[in-house]
């Protein structure tokens, strides 16, 4: 249950193989927020050569994945989904919830044990709540449809991968508009059909990938 303390709007990856899932908090819902959350992931994935190269991002038509109908604009989220992952943005049709079946089971499953299990007294805790139930549904739940635990699944594509690996730490996003100010900068100046650099700590990411115009709009990845 939310309070006033916690924010009100989620995002979440969740890979449709595996059955994982990553999630993060934002007090808004905007394409900025929904940047910083892949930013952020990829940041984590990096640091345990995980790469979502050659993968499909798809979402729903919402205004903090795409531009609207009529503008030739590629969002920053489709820029860092196509030039930092290396993936493709998929738009599915509009309303068709069907299409996001993993991610909305997940959204019933965290509603009902976490969310509505008992109040949240505050943002801190909240987010510590969040990290337990990502952490146990990652890597010690057993997904009954796939077979095997999200990490076990996993770890057929990367043999001895770390449980931390599974376990992202839910962030407010509102809290990463500094770290993350640079990205998002050379984001903004970055036009379409462009290359564009993403320099990390201790890591980088060249990627030569030119953004596409796609034309119709939780992820799945």
């Amino acid at each position: 249950m939310y309070t006033t303390t916690c924010p009100n709007t989620s995002l979440r990856l969740a890979p449709v193989r595996t059955g994982a899932v990553f999630m993060a908090y934002a007090r808004e819902k905007s394409v900025t927020h929904a940047t910083l959350f892949l930013l952020h992931l990829h940041r984590h994935f990096q640091e345990y050569g995980i790469s979502l190269s050659g993968s499909v991002i798809q979402t729903d038509n919402g205004t903090e994945f795409t531009a609207p109908w009529n503008s030739r604009k590629v969002t920053a989220f489709t820029q860092v989904v196509e030039k930092c992952l290396g993936a493709t943005h998929h738009l599915i049709p509009p309303g068709a919830k069907t299409y996001q079946s993993d991610v909305e089971s997940f959204h019933r499953l965290v509603e009902e044990y976490l969310y509505a299990a008992e109040p949240f007294g505050s943002e801190k805790e909240s987010l510590r709540k969040a990290v337990l139930y990502q952490a146990s549904f990652n890597c010690t739940r057993k997904n009954s449809y796939k077979g095997d635990t999200p990490l076990n699944l996993v770890r057929e594509t990367y043999p001895g991968l770390p449980l931390e690996a599974l376990v992202f730490i839910p962030v407010i996003l509102d809290n990463l508009l500094v770290p993350y100010k640079d990205e998002l900068a050379q984001l903004a100046k970055v036009g379409t059909g462009s290359t564009m650099c993403l320099h990390f700590p201790g890591k980088s990411s060249v990627l030569d990938k030119p953004a596409s115009r796609r034309s119709s709009g939780g992820y799945r990845a």
